[in-house]
Formats: C-alpha cells, sequence, structure tokens
C-alpha cells in the first residue's frame, strides 16, 4: 500500500535524524538565521511517498523513527511539537 510520510518538524539539526530520514527520500538544505549561518536544516520537500507491504514493516517503521500517526494514506513521523 502507498503511503505518503511527513514529519511534524521542519527544521533539523541532529545528522542521524536526517540520515534516517533521507532513506525515505527527504532532502534537506543549510539556512541562514539571522546574521550568521547555523547548523540548521529545512526540508526541501513537505512529503515523500513510500511503500509499505505489510503490518509487520509499519511496526518496525516505528522502531526507527518512533511514533508514527496514520491518518488515511498519511503517515506522520511525530518527531516535534504537533497542534
Amino acid at each position: 500500500m502507498k503511503f505518503t510520510v511527513k514529519t511534524s518538524g521542519y527544521f533539523y539539526n541532529n545528522d542521524d535524524e536526517m540520515e534516517r530520514l533521507k532513506k525515505l527520500g527527504f532532502t534537506f538544505k543549510n539556512i541562514a538565521i539571522g546574521i550568521r549561518e547555523h547548523t540548521n536544516y529545512v526540508k526541501e520537500q513537505y512529503e515523500v511517498e513510500i511503500e509499505v507491504s505489510s503490518l509487520e514493516e509499519l511496526v518496525n517503521m516505528t522502531k526507527e523513527y518512533g511514533r508514527i500517526i496514520i491518518d488515511e494514506n498519511t503517515l506522520e513521523i511525530y518527531d516535534d511539537y504537533r497542534e
């Protein structure tokens, strides 16, 4: 089954976290905040699409990415504040 994947977070500065998200297809770009450039990165796309073939695969995603919110055909990795 195809799912759209998005994250609660938008800004990232943890290399391990970004590497895990890159496995799903997310890409990042460095952004400048204020006068100096910080090591903050922003996702270049809002969402990616993946294929999940079993419930076991979905459960394994929670082990790698933490909490996941499921809403119809959308998976949201709950990695930041969410309203």
